[in-house]
């Protein structure tokens, strides 16, 4: 009932594609006045999803997606009979007026947001991320007392609380409210240092962080075997004054009452101590995992010489600088390690089908197997069959036999169209090898490449690094704020920030606002790749999410204005690569957010930006239900429908403009790159299907009988039909097997929504 993750995570999975996928380990509800109902999985067999099937769930109603600003979507793309939306009414009721840059360049270099010794002298210190405690990371100990004290002070008074059926609704509200508060001690805590763990790995408030959160998860374990917090929801939940509660109550109270029934609530004592130990272990091996993948992508992980390939220097001719710059030499030999990043530049570049072969089979485990296997274990002693049916009870799609047969349907639905797309691979394989062999693993990513640029050239399509140059980070923010204003008649800008509150002087801090409302809420955008940062893909994170300032004289059934509200505050990881970035020059000061972004980049962005918005958006009693702590399966559509404005010419003209004349991006561009990123896309969907089956299969009945990597061969030949052993290394890199354990089919469900919601108010006639 009580989480350990907040963050929404987006990795890149395989080596030809980054994958736009994010994580939220939640399974709760927030309920505002309309939202998408959800209904129609729950109950019946999941078939292929079409647009005549709402994203349904019994007993509740979803709008995590927040008040009236998304609610038209979702209303209408639950109905087969959608009304169109008066895009015009909305600019009229809040248009903004933009007349000066969205980003203040002055304040990139403005010694009040950051400096190399802020983090650790208290003069003037505001704290890390405007926390008092947080001036020095000794504070982090300081932060855990205060909360863990406040955390026990609540217990203890709920322990003492007392449900009966004399209770009036305001004892019942009230006690919502304090249990509710209990989780705001305990993310208050644990939600900026699960940042601060991943932005400052192996510094000192990196390390400290991760202490205190290891710390407070014990107690999180213990609230969650708790059996008096669970009479408690139980007897609100059977009072005769329940179903006179306002809606977000009553999803609050079953929302925790559930979650502690599939917790093992319901077992002995002794059981119980065995799932809080199981799940300790998993979190160690689990964030162990994270830690030595990260280390691999970054290449600072001792690798066996027996995982090197040693090859000729002229075999890598065609391998772009920017990859060979971390090869070494011996001889005249080069040094090919298994890190994601050299695999990549092999896999794409390098014509020697052997090479590609040697350096794609690389082995190397990792914690990967222990906390797969450990999750098993905490699954059977719930009285699951699976870790699967124990994580998927809470989801929208409610079991693994469902998701496979989703996914399965949609392998069916695009098996003509990747046949096709694979013919075409092995034709060019044919001509290029003289071989009739079939395309394999290692062949994939260097046909698709060679294809698309052979295609690119005939059709004069631009290079990547040729369309970054209309995409600096300050373009795209201002495109951020494009679609904030269009879609919500809201505006960004930018805050500055006090000194200690940065953790990096290239983090921005942004704004929501609303002409009637005022301040929505914050967030961070920390874009570009540090070796600090834990994560190396992207990734949104919560440092405190909204809810209703309690007022235990006043019982609403409204949604909270903000003037009661306490404004959320998120943030937006990544580790881009700057492109087109000019080389140092001493004395010079590179303003980062003059920084090129490839397109692909800008789609991850704009996935992200999604998360980001669903958090501030989200208008709900309890922070408990806020943002993107709903279903996972639910909580991806948001971000999933922000990629399409990355490849819609009516929004691209608005803020993709050339970063030295200025000129707005053509629609011919922006056609002609869409044309070369759907090539192959079916093979591409094929692929997210494997790893969806590989996340069920990992986490389905054991034992398992083989290695992931095998399972994974396997699954590429009944789904794509690309034959050819994978190396674990692919395995390894996988980190939603942690983060979104048995859900990684989620983008596969949100993906299909998320396009129908595009069609039916944006797409042919649409206003953007």
């Amino acid at each position: 009932m009580f989480r350990l993750l907040t963050r929404t995570t987006n990795q890149c999975i395989n080596i030809n594609k980054n994958n736009i996928i994010t994580n939220s380990n939640a399974s709760c509800i927030t309920t505002t006045t309309t939202t998408l109902s959800a209904r129609g999985i729950r109950g019946g067999q999941v078939k292929t999803i079409t647009t005549s099937t709402p994203i349904t769930k019994e007993t509740t109603s979803l709008s995590s997606l927040a008040t009236n600003y998304f609610s038209r979507f979702y209303n209408n793309a639950s109905n087969n009979n959608a009304s169109s939306v008066d895009q015009q009414q909305t600019l009229t009721s809040g248009d903004y007026t933009v007349s000066e840059p969205l980003l203040n360049n002055e304040l990139s270099s403005s010694s009040n947001i950051y400096n190399n010794s802020s983090l650790y002298n208290t003069a003037d210190n505001i704290g890390l991320f405007g926390i008092k405690e947080l001036k020095t990371p000794t504070g982090w100990l300081d932060l855990y007392d205060r909360c863990h004290e406040r955390g026990r002070e609540i217990l203890d008074r709920l322990n003492h609380t007392k449900v009966t059926d004399k209770d009036n609704l305001q004892h019942l509200s009230e006690t919502c409210y304090l249990i509710d508060g209990l989780s705001q001690t305990i993310c208050e805590l644990m939600d900026p240092a699960e940042l601060c763990r991943n932005v400052m790995y192996g510094t000192k408030h990196g390390d400290a962080a991760d202490e205190v959160f290891n710390k407070m998860s014990l107690f999180v374990h213990e609230l969650n075997s708790n059996q008096s917090m669970y009479d408690l929801f139980k007897a609100i939940y059977q009072h005769p004054e329940h179903r006179n509660l306002p809606p977000a109550h009553r999803v609050f109270v079953s929302d925790m009452m559930n979650e502690s029934e599939i917790n093992g609530i319901h077992l002995p004592d002794e059981c119980r101590k065995q799932v809080i130990d199981l799940k300790n272990m998993i979190a160690f091996h689990g964030q162990s995992y994270l830690q030595e993948s990260s280390k691999l992508q970054k290449n600072q992980l001792p690798i066996h010489n027996s995982h090197y390939v040693y090859v000729d220097k002229n075999t890598l001719k065609n391998l772009p600088a920017e990859y060979k710059t971390h090869l070494k030499r011996r001889y005249n030999d080069i040094r090919l390690d298994s890190s994601p990043f050299t695999l990549s530049g092999v896999m794409t570049h390098v014509d020697d089908p052997c090479i590609r072969k040697q350096v794609y089979q690389n082995n190397i485990d990792y914690h990967l197997e222990s906390f797969i296997n450990l999750r098993d274990q905490l699954a059977k002693k719930l009285k699951y069959p699976s870790y699967s049916a124990y994580h998927l009870s809470s989801k929208l799609i409610e079991s693994p036999e469902k998701a496979t047969n989703f996914l399965n349907n949609l392998s069916k639905e695009t098996e003509e169209q990747s046949d096709m797309e694979l013919n075409l691979l092995q034709s060019y394989k044919c001509k290029m090898e003289y071989t009739g062999d079939p395309i394999y693993q290692w062949d994939y990513q260097y046909y698709t490449n060679l294809i698309k640029n052979i295609q690119s050239q005939e059709k004069c399509i631009p290079t990547s690094t040729e369309l970054a140059e209309y995409f600096t980070l300050e373009n795209v923010v201002e495109g951020f704020n494009t679609i904030v204003q269009r879609l919500f008649g809201l505006r960004l800008a930018e805050v500055p920030m006090s000194n200690g509150e940065s953790w990096h002087p290239e983090v921005i801090k942004l704004g929501l606002f609303s002409k009637t409302e005022g301040e929505l809420g914050h967030f961070y955008l920390d874009p570009w790749y540090r070796p600090d940062k834990l994560t190396t893909g992207a990734a949104n994170f919560v440092l405190h999410l909204g809810y209703r300032r309690a007022n235990f004289n006043q019982l609403t059934y409204e949604i909270p204005l903000m003037q009661d509200y306490h404004s959320p505050l998120v943030a937006i990881i990544c580790s881009f690569l700057k492109v087109n970035q000019p080389s140092p020059t001493p004395g010079v000061v590179y303003n980062h957010r003059k920084s090129q972004l490839g397109l692909a980049d800008v789609q991850v962005l704009f996935h992200e930006f999604g998360h980001c918005i669903h958090s501030l958006l989200s208008r709900t009693d309890f922070q408990h239900l806020a943002g993107t702590r709903g279903p996972t399966d639910f909580a991806e559509i948001p971000s999933t429908l922000m990629e399409n404005f990355v490849t819609d010419y009516r929004i691209l003209s608005t803020f993709a403009h050339h970063h030295q004349s200025g000129r707005p991006i053509s629609e011919s561009i922006v056609n002609s790159y869409n044309e070369r990123s759907n090539l192959f896309k079916a093979i591409e969907t094929q692929n997210q299907i494997t790893m969806a089956m590989l996340d069920l299969t990992l986490h389905g009945k054991h034992p398992l009988n083989q290695k992931a990597g095998d399972i994974l061969s396997e699954l590429n030949v009944k789904y794509s039909k690309i034959p050819g052993a994978i190396g674990q290394p692919f395995v390894q890199n996988f980190s939603h097997l942690y983060y979104y354990g048995s859900c990684y089919y989620s983008y596969l469900l949100s993906t299909h929504y998320s396009k129908r919601i595009w069609k039916q108010f944006f797409g042919a006639g649409g206003d953007v």
